[in-house]
């Protein structure tokens, strides 16, 4: 906003403003819309998401879901094929992608920790392995600030530093009694594998299993600093391993709430988040509630096969809560670009400003009315011809 006030000062009023952003920046392009109407009159969104709080929940689940499979559950040999796992996780699985982690099963059953790993790797392990941690766990500086900032400050200077998405906006969430603040992150009556079960892949006793014994994540007060290889995998690390197998935790377990074998039949303790910081969530603008009124041009290279996190049902998922607002859909274009095959990366984002630029820009005859040009570029109102209109399918036809 400030940055549009200063042009605005400078340069005088724009003929329209376009908002251009990829994955956290694509999410901008719904949310600014909605949290600040009349800042953007169109956007680009490339490999975008609803927001980023709603992508915490599933990371979490994948974790928990990874280790039952893998350590649990390991006798079952359902698990011991990659594709199968997708059943649970909900995410693509490919043995094309190697588990980095396979390679330590041998030695990891000598030290005393029994696994069954996939020779393959889900989305989550190739892509969003470690966000749970970033996301959750306060005492793992994902990003090494710390070690950056000791050049510069004198840290004893300085409390403990948390970390985590919830400290990151504690101002939202509020803190709690503990000194935290509050989480959303709750499992409690999640059915893990409904689907699976629905579908015949797994049974009725394994659906039970599941719900039993998956678990979930400590409170933040009681979490510990994350292990192997959270800080890399160099032979300094490994012989921490060697040392202390539980070290070796590529899931987070010894965060999680987990199952007692000594106590087969109690429910592993899942986590009950706090309702405050759900409804602060959705009061202060980190949820897309579907508002917003701009055109968006959302687009996506598929990347299924590469187990990319920046997974395509993104897209369909903003649309089914514009959907879900009342909204035009229309306004959302959804473009799919296909890369299997493909020799190099393409950019169509430059395809996408032609197009808006074609709607709103100089070329349009809009410039001469300010206010047509509001009504057209960000859909007040219904233009003559819409996204699906002939216009738009015109300007969109090269697309494959």
């Amino acid at each position: 906003m400030m940055t549009k006030e200063g042009f605005v000062k400078r340069y005088g009023v724009p003929l329209y403003t376009v908002g251009v952003g990829a994955s956290g920046g694509g999410i901008q392009q719904y949310l600014y819309p909605q949290n600040h109407p009349g800042l953007l009159d169109a956007g680009v969104a490339s490999q975008p998401y609803p927001d980023m709080v709603g992508q915490i929940p599933h990371v979490g689940d994948c974790e928990l879901l990874e280790y039952y499979m893998d350590v649990t559950d390991r006798t079952n040999a359902k698990w011991a094929t990659t594709k199968n796992r997708t059943w649970l996780v909900g995410m693509n699985a490919e043995d094309s992608v190697v588990n980095p982690y396979k390679v330590f099963q041998t030695t990891l059953q000598q030290l005393g920790m029994p696994t069954n790993m996939a020779p393959g790797s889900t989305e989550w392990r190739e892509a969003w392995q470690g966000l749970t941690a970033g996301a959750l766990n306060p005492k793992f500086d994902a990003d090494g600030i710390v070690a950056k900032a000791a050049g510069r400050l004198d840290l004893s200077k300085w409390p403990t530093i948390p970390f985590g998405h919830f400290d990151d906006v504690r101002n939202v969430y509020g803190v709690g009694a503990d000194g935290y603040p509050r989480s959303h992150w709750d499992n409690v009556g999640v059915q893990y594998g409904l689907q699976a079960l629905k579908d015949g892949r797994i049974s009725n006793a394994e659906f039970l299993d599941l719900n039993l014994k998956i678990g979930g994540w400590k409170q933040p007060k009681d979490v510990i600093a994350e292990g192997f290889p959270f800080y890399g995998t160099s032979a300094a690390e490994q012989a921490k391993v060697l040392a202390d197998v539980s070290y070796f935790d590529p899931w987070g377990y010894r965060n999680m709430n987990r199952w007692n074998p000594a106590t087969p039949d109690v429910p592993a303790q899942r986590t009950i988040g706090s309702i405050e910081a759900a409804q602060a969530a959705y009061k202060s603008g980190l949820v897309f509630r579907g508002e917003g009124d701009i055109p968006v041009i959302d687009w996506h290279p598929y990347l299924e096969h590469r187990l990319d996190m920046h997974n395509v049902h993104q897209s369909f998922a903003i649309r089914k809560r514009i959907a879900a607002a009342g909204a035009n859909t229309n306004r959302q274009a959804i473009w799919m670009t296909e890369t299997r095959g493909a020799t190099s990366d393409f950019d169509q984002v430059p395809m996408g400003l032609d197009v808006i630029d074609r709607r709103c820009g100089t070329g349009s005859s809009i410039q001469a009315s300010p206010r047509a040009r509001v009504r057209r570029c960000s859909r007040r109102t219904r233009p003559r011809g819409s996204w699906r209109g002939r216009r738009w399918r015109a300007a969109s036809s090269s697309v494959r």
